[in-house]
């Protein structure tokens, strides 16, 4: 039988923006499905920068961080592509924390074989000294070959 442990650690993180703090959480269903629409609008979009998907992308941020935390981060004049961008930011942000607990058991498992393959490389190396000094010790050239007797 295979044992699933499901972890929940706190989802929610602070953000920083523009000296004001912001709260998202990253179990928030609706801030996923907010960013997943971003991404494949940003997909299949073929003017990024027009009006109409700039406001999708403060949509998108008002989910993530709250409502009205696009117009408290952007003036209301700003004519930008910051919007995008931090969407962008708040995708990766997403992506890199729910996916870190998966990427840390790689990582674990990648320095485990490691040092096996270390452990595997300090036995050689002592092999072929043993073999060295018994080459020394009875006359065996090992760069020479063997004669035909």
């Amino acid at each position: 039988m295979q044992k699933i442990e499901l972890e929940y650690a706190s989802g929610e993180r602070i953000l920083e923006i523009r000296g004001k703090e912001y709260k998202c959480n990253l179990y928030d269903l609706k801030a996923v499905q907010a960013l997943k629409e971003f991404v494949q609008k940003v997909q299949e979009e073929t003017d990024m920068f027009s009006p109409a998907f700039l406001n999708m992308c403060k949509e998108t941020i008002d989910v993530v961080l709250g409502k009205g935390s696009s117009k408290s981060i952007f003036k209301a004049t700003e004519k930008s592509t910051l919007p995008y961008y931090l969407c962008n930011k708040l995708n990766d942000l997403y992506i890199s924390e729910l996916k870190r607990p998966e990427v840390e058991r790689k990582q674990a498992e990648a320095d485990q074989e490691i040092q096996t393959m270390k452990a595997y490389n300090d036995q050689m190396i002592r092999f072929v000294d043993a073999m060295k000094k018994a080459g020394a010790k009875y006359g065996i050239d090992q760069d020479r070959p063997a004669e035909k007797h």
